[in-house]
């Protein structure tokens, strides 16, 4: 199957360039060749997303023709696939769509929220959640509650999978090593060929697939086939989850997306907490921050199926131990298995400052400053509230301009100041804010 997927990945790239959807790189020195890519600010296009799902729907239908009672023991499977193809097309026409001409973050948004919506009749309402054992019960709200999870995570995948691919090949990679994960999960703990069937599938086109998009990449999957990724394996993982056919044991996929969703939350606190839109781009990123540690290339992609891989074989031991005596309470221990997976990855990535400790360094300094406000009053002698700077990428020196600031604000006795650099291109990302109390709040002390 590799064979025959990397011929058909081949034939489909002139097919892409006729219809308009390659162009030359802007990025001469590293792609001297014309690229079907997104990556350029441009008008340029990647064809990753229709060659992903024309040559995830024949991989299916081939090998339901080669063997088929394979979905015959389990239930609702093929209104399932009926769902996932037709969400896919969904995400895949909305990412060339953006590819090709641009449209806002909060269109493709909702049009993510579609796609995550079209699962629900094909099988994907979960009604309870086990958590470590245990199961809320719902009542009467399940079905509203288990809906809006299933669609959180659904789109939170697809989100995870968009932001992670910036550089040749990320997403390929880790769409490789979450698929294997996936079927591994879905055989061991719930006995499900159709997420078998699907994740193989899915990781047999992405392998071909990566030859071209290996750095320095000829194709590139572009926001139509990061989407696509997304959306196929947080819901085949999602639905592989199931210890029956509407409770889902939570922590395995969430173990096995661990990574990428790490990605994604650091992304939006980043840019919350340095009070930008988060549809904003910039480069922190787990691949940039990766790059600036002098990984690049195969490295790069080797750091980050490793961690993947890592998050992944946590759940696939715990799938495997399951309910064993020793682990107490079923669930309970073998979740908390996949829990020190995750936690050891992100350790990891903290600890050595690769990635994730400026947002949680900025995380508690603003908790700290949240919660000293709350305890306590703060002295008549002190006139700065607060005074928080924080590089988070770069070398530049804005603590000079800064200070500059500050002391403007102090001479002409300002209340507050808020200073933000975000320059992605040369990699630049500052944050300060500054802050006294004013005549009326001293006033009322």
């Amino acid at each position: 199957m590799p064979n025959d997927l990397r011929r058909a990945t081949g034939f489909h790239r002139p097919l892409a360039r006729v219809a308009g959807y390659c162009t030359v790189s802007v990025a001469e020195k590293q792609h001297p060749a014309p690229t079907c890519r997104a990556e350029t600010g441009l008008s340029d296009v990647s064809s990753g997303g229709p060659t992903i799902l024309v040559s995830l729907m024949i991989g299916v239908g081939l090998t339901l023709w080669m063997f088929p009672t394979l979905l015959l023991e389990t239930k609702g499977d093929i209104s399932f696939l009926i769902g996932l193809f037709v969400s896919g097309g969904i995400i895949v026409a909305v990412g060339l769509i953006d590819d090709r001409f641009g449209i806002r973050g909060r269109q493709k948004l909702l049009a993510q929220f579609v796609a995550a919506l079209v699962m629900l009749p094909a099988g994907m309402v979960i009604e309870k959640v086990s958590i470590f054992g245990f199961e809320p019960d719902f009542g009467d709200l399940a079905p509203l509650i288990g809906g809006a999870l299933t669609v959180l995570f659904i789109v939170g995948a697809i989100n995870a999978l968009n932001l992670i691919d910036g550089v040749d090949g990320m997403a390929s990679t880790t769409g490789i090593v979450l698929s294997f994960s996936v079927a591994a999960v879905s055989v061991i703990s719930a006995g499900r060929p159709d997420g078998l069937m699907i994740s193989l599938v899915l990781a047999g086109a992405l392998c071909g697939f990566l030859i071209f998009n290996f750095p320095p990449a000829r194709m590139f999957l572009g926001d139509s086939g990061s989407m696509l990724i997304g959306l196929v394996l947080g819901a085949v993982a999602l639905k592989c989850s199931m210890k029956s056919y509407t409770t889902v044991a939570l922590v395995m996929p969430a173990a096995i997306w661990a990574i990428p969703l790490f990605d994604a939350f650091m992304a939006v606190l980043r840019r919350k907490l340095t009070g930008r839109s988060i549809y904003e781009t910039d480069r922190g990123h787990l691949h940039h921050c990766l790059e600036r540690k002098g990984l690049g290339g195969g490295k790069l992609l080797a750091t980050t199926a490793a961690l993947c891989a890592l998050t992944g074989l946590g759940a696939i031991v715990a799938s495997t131990l399951g309910t064993d005596q020793w682990l107490g309470k079923a669930g309970s221990g073998s979740d908390l298995i996949a829990v020190v997976g995750v936690l050891t990855a992100i350790s990891l990535l903290v600890i050595t400052r690769s990635f994730g400790h400026t947002e949680i360094s900025l995380l508690t300094s603003r908790m700290r400053r949240l919660t000293s406000t709350m305890m306590q009053r703060i002295s008549h002698d002190t006139a700065v509230l607060h005074d928080e700077k924080v590089r988070l990428h770069g070398d530049q020196n804005w603590q000079s301009l800064w200070e500059m600031l500050v002391a403007f604000a102090e001479r002409f006795e300002m209340d507050s100041v808020e200073f933000g650099v975000n320059l992605p291109r040369i990699g630049e990302e500052y944050h300060a804010s500054w802050k006294r109390r004013n005549k009326t709040e001293a006033h009322e002390e």
